[in-house]
């Protein structure tokens, strides 16, 4: 029985002065008991009972179990926040707590979109999907100069694009860039296409030498 309640009190012993040790170098740094203390003392901000581990490196909001990662701050409205860089090895589910991809997104319920993505300005590439393994090819989606496009690249150089020319108000097909030197374009008001020209007159309109084995007119007017 000595020898049990011996046993016991070692290993007591031993967890104060791990935890003793870790609260001197700063791994846990907890201020219970003064929790709407200052967000330096382990306590305060608006849920006033934060538990600092690693002081700036996770916080935890004990009472709304909000979580802080990278940051120093007492206030948080979201339930998780990550302030710098992440980096997860596993396949990542939103929506769904058995994903099948690196980020797989189930939006079963569709009560909203699925995927937003906003950026774009001053020229610079919205997404990127691209492959680097052997050729490497890119698919960018852009917007620049308010041309919505597809552009497909291949050995990091941009090769042809689809997508809306806002310029000349129409749907086109062009080398590298849409709305420079568009090869195919349909205008949006009328539908007129035209190959070689962004201003086409008539339902076709070729600018340019034209070879065909035939053409067939059902009307003369």
């Amino acid at each position: 029985m000595l020898n049990k309640r011996i046993d016991k009190a070692w290993a007591l012993g031993i967890c104060i002065a791990v935890c003793a040790a870790f609260v001197s170098i700063g791994i846990v740094q907890a201020d219970i008991t003064n929790p709407g203390g200052s967000s330096s003392s382990g306590g305060g901000g608006a849920d006033g009972n934060w538990v600092y581990i690693n002081k700036s490196g996770i916080i935890l909001a004990t009472t709304t179990n909000q979580v802080l990662i990278g940051g120093s701050a007492t206030t948080s409205s979201q339930n998780l926040q990550v302030q710098g860089s992440a980096y997860v090895s596993g396949l990542v589910g939103l929506g769904t707590t058995t994903p099948s991809a690196r980020l797989d997104i189930n939006n079963a319920s569709n009560v909203n979109t699925a995927l937003y993505v906003e950026g774009g300005a001053s020229g610079v590439t919205i997404a990127q999907f691209s492959r680097r393994s052997g050729v490497s090819t890119d698919i960018k989606i852009t917007g620049s100069a308010g041309n919505p496009a597809f552009i497909f690249g291949a050995n990091n150089t941009d090769k042809s694009a689809i997508g809306y020319d806002n310029a000349n108000l129409g749907f086109a097909v062009a080398p590298g860039t849409v709305g420079t030197s568009n090869f195919l374009f349909i205008k949006d008001t009328t539908g007129n296409t035209g190959i070689g020209t962004s201003s086409p007159y008539a339902k076709l309109s070729v600018v340019g030498e034209a070879v065909a084995r035939n053409f067939t007119a059902t009307s003369t007017t």
